[in-house]
């Protein structure tokens, strides 16, 4: 590693090897960038980050709070430009990295996904699940742009409602179709088509009154919802490439026997046909003797762990913050305009999601609590003439409360919004953005 002045560093990796970098929190927007440079007399340079090729002399944007693995599997020369802090989060990966085994796994989905063209068939249904330190969603979206790249339209489902959570804001699960490789640098929220559901948390789990973890009833509901959508869809197009493209599941990190419980409802639920539990040996361990050891079951349950780079992520409390600035406000190179809007009190219903007996319920909060809702995310809906109760629909947009008074609630939103004059109803969760 060479500093070639205040600003810049020039890198050469070997074939086979991996460079880590992690972008500080507080990285100025758009202020660091890498760039693979022209090879002069050794081939040309084929470098990826999470199966998505980075281009020779193009300039790609390192996203704040982001941690990127780059692969080489030639020999390359990088320029990474950016603050102090950030050069010195530059660090070369292990001898084995985690991508190979999943560019492995992506040859295996490739073939089956040929089957299915073949006998006209839902194609592969994989499950990724395992440790939040293994950061999942960067294998997800690996073998979806490996899958992309061979002109296959995976459905991309993640039921992970964190920090990670791909197409929408923290407190959210979402599923979309990936027509394209995700590269380094894409707002995918902003960029892919999809559909979300508002679950109101950003942890799945939580201690019940004996000690024990459990699922978070309205959680375990959407994520209902969302796989028989996901199921539908599959079958609708059983006999075109994005049925037989298959899906991939996004699943958060879970606990203990309810964890181990509820994986195998998702298994069930949609379907799934391959399982990869990266660096969660309790899970592959319960997973596979669930599912793996009975061929007739149909599901292959396989994992990855101990062997690849993983970084500690930043921890959730200061990420939640940086997340739903984000996605109101835009990232990297995508700015938004957000707007705000207020709504008269006798034109909303104002429900909060809760759990009660194991189940997801509604419950109608009276004006003296309103108040309280000032920082919680939200989502809006239109009810009128639909026949699809409330608990059953997806937003049509995602709202911070911004101020309650007399005259109504004020509305974040991402952009310039026209409330209809009808009636809205709006759902309020644990979810919150304290901005001071």
């Amino acid at each position: 590693m060479e500093a070639e002045d205040d600003n810049c560093v020039n890198i050469v990796l070997i074939p086979n090897s991996e460079l880590v970098i992690i972008v500080p929190l507080d990285e100025p927007k758009g202020g660091s960038t890498v760039k693979v440079m022209p090879n002069t007399g050794y081939g040309k340079p084929r470098v990826e980050v999470y199966g998505a090729p980075l281009i020779v002399d193009v300039t790609y944007t390192l996203l704040p709070g982001k941690t990127i693995n780059i692969y080489s599997w030639s020999k390359s020369h990088l320029r990474i430009e950016g603050s102090p802090q950030l050069r010195k989060n530059i660090y070369r990966g292990p001898p084995h990295s985690i991508v190979r085994p999943v560019v492995e796994y992506h040859c295996y989905l490739h073939a089956r996904r040929k089957e299915a063209e073949k006998e006209n068939k839902i194609g592969p249904v994989a499950l990724i699940c395992g440790s939040h330190i293994c950061n999942k969603a960067a294998v997800a979206k690996t073998l979806c742009s490996y899958a992309a790249r061979l002109q296959w339209k995976p459905l991309l489902v993640d039921m992970d409602p964190g920090v990670s959570q791909l197409f929408s804001l923290p407190g959210a699960i979402s599923a979309g179709i990936v027509e394209y490789p995700i590269t380094i640098d894409e707002v995918v929220e902003l960029s892919l088509a999809s559909i979300s559901y508002f679950v109101g948390v950003t942890e799945p789990q939580r201690l019940d009154n004996n000690g024990e973890m459990s699922m978070y009833a309205p959680y375990v509901h959407y994520t209902g919802v969302l796989s028989q959508l996901m199921r539908d869809r599959l079958s609708k197009q059983i006999d075109n490439i994005y049925g037989w493209s298959g899906a991939i599941i996004i699943l958060p990190e879970l606990q203990d026997n309810s964890g181990v419980n509820f994986v195998s409802d998702i298994i069930y639920q949609c379907g799934v046909t391959h399982v990869l539990c990266v660096d969660d040996d309790f899970m592959f361990n319960k997973i596979y003797t669930r599912w793996g050891m009975d061929e007739k079951l149909g599901v292959v349950v396989d994992s990855v762990s101990h062997n690849f780079t993983a970084t500690t992520p930043y921890p959730q409390d200061l990420m939640l913050p940086k997340r739903y600035a984000e996605y109101f406000h835009g990232t990297g190179s995508t700015i938004l305009s957000p707007s705000q809007w207020s709504k008269p009190l006798h034109s909303i219903e104002v429900l909060e999601i809760r759990e009660k007996d194991d189940q997801a319920t509604l419950v109608q909060l009276e004006r003296d609590a309103l108040p309280g809702l000032v920082g919680r995310i939200g989502a809006l809906f239109q009810t009128q003439g639909s026949e699809v109760t409330i608990l059953q629909k997806s937003p049509f947009v995602f709202v911070r409360v911004q101020s309650v008074n007399a005259e109504g609630i004020t509305f974040l939103t991402t952009t310039h919004y026209t409330f209809s004059s009808e009636k809205l109803t709006l759902i309020v969760g644990e979810a919150r953005w304290i901005t001071s």
